[in-house]
């Protein structure tokens, strides 16, 4: 049985919740310390969540798209995203 917080996906929660927290700065100035807030980083669109398809292609169709996909230097889910999309009728 594992502890709560000790598997690598809470101790990344952790460490990106934490990053978004303003610290605070001191610097010192001859006889007296300030203490400044640093800016909180501007939100950044998100990119767009992905979902896993599975399709079951003939043999042949499967080696010539690992093969173009080779030849193109690219991954197989790259053409496979481009084709539906160019089906689809959407930039890519």
């Amino acid at each position: 049985m594992s502890k709560k917080g000790n598997d690598a996906n809470s101790i990344l929660k952790a460490a990106r919740r934490a990053q978004d927290v303003p610290r605070p700065v001191s610097t010192e100035s001859h006889d007296h310390i300030s203490v400044t807030r640093t800016p909180v980083p501007q939100a950044v669109a998100a990119p767009e969540t992905e979902k896993r398809v599975n399709v079951a292609l003939p043999a042949s169709t499967h080696r010539a798209l690992k093969i173009r996909a080779a030849t193109e230097g690219c991954s197989v889910q790259d053409l496979a995203d481009r084709a539906i999309q160019e089906f689809l009728g959407r930039p890519s």
